[in-house]
């Protein structure tokens, strides 16, 4: 469903450029058509967008794993002996209920995990489209910030170019590049900026990291709150495609921290 209507936008897309492009080459009245035109275009589009994220959210509802696990503990119930008649009836109707949202996906589930039986690839399928929907999420949050490196920049422009962004500006006096590598600086005053950009750049992973570097190499125990929120943010930007290599670099590293 989801990638019919990426398809289905996809073709809006191009419909909407081949209208804009005839509204600037046509006389007043065919502009003034063409540009109706376009907004219902766009409504469509944006309506299009809505559907499926409706539809994704009414899809994971439906077969997400705590619905799996309500309905076998349901049944695991009704098969207990010192259940009464009445209320056996009532867990077979509450069983019912939950199997009539789950039966359209247990072909589809069957279909995509063959070599398991039905409960399992329901729980499968359940936990695959979570992970989608997850992954969506990340691209919506954190598409941005997932391309910068420890520095705040992209580190892609060629050589003799420089590259800023209004990260690697705010955090630029608390780190040092030596060696292509970059080294945060742990002084009062480089506290307090981390502090800021977490707070102006929230969702910028690396703000969190260094500060819980530092935080670690003086024993102050508040280090693992920040790495745990810096994990928190990696594990969504290293699902998106075309991220820097450090997000997987330093949520290895503060994965192994935390453990300790």
């Amino acid at each position: 469903m989801i990638t019919i209507g990426l398809l289905v936008l996809a073709t809006i897309l191009v419909f909407g450029k081949y209208i804009i492009e005839r509204i600037l080459e046509g006389n007043k009245t065919k502009k003034i058509v063409g540009f109706i035109i376009a907004i219902l275009t766009a409504t469509l589009m944006w309506g299009s967008y809505k559907i499926q994220g409706d539809e994704r959210k009414e899809l994971i509802a439906k077969i997400d794993s705590n619905t799996i696990d309500q309905r076998k503990n349901l049944i695991e119930q009704k098969q207990r002996d010192d259940v009464n008649e009445k209320n056996r009836t009532v867990l077979s109707s509450k069983i019912d209920s939950l199997q009539s949202h789950l039966n359209p996906f247990l072909t589809i589930a069957a279909t995509k995990f063959p070599q398991l039986q039905s409960e399992a690839a329901l729980t499968m399928l359940a936990n695959d489209i979570e992970k989608q929907n997850n992954k969506i999420s990340a691209m919506q949050y954190y598409s941005e910030v997932s391309k910068l490196g420890l520095n705040g920049k992209t580190n892609n422009y060629g050589y003799g170019m420089i590259e800023t962004t209004p990260i690697s500006e705010f955090i630029k006096p608390a780190i040092t590049i030596e060696k292509d590598h970059v080294v945060c600086h742990c002084d009062p005053e480089a506290y307090k900026l981390y502090k800021a950009a977490i707070i102006k750049f929230p969702n910028f992973p690396f703000s969190y990291y260094f500060l819980s570097k530092c935080l670690y190499a003086h024993n102050d125990p508040d280090w693992r709150s920040y790495a745990i929120k810096s994990i928190g943010i990696l594990k969504y930007t290293t699902m998106i495609d075309g991220h820097s290599k450090h997000h997987d670099e330093i949520l290895k590293e503060l994965n192994e921290s935390v453990k300790n």
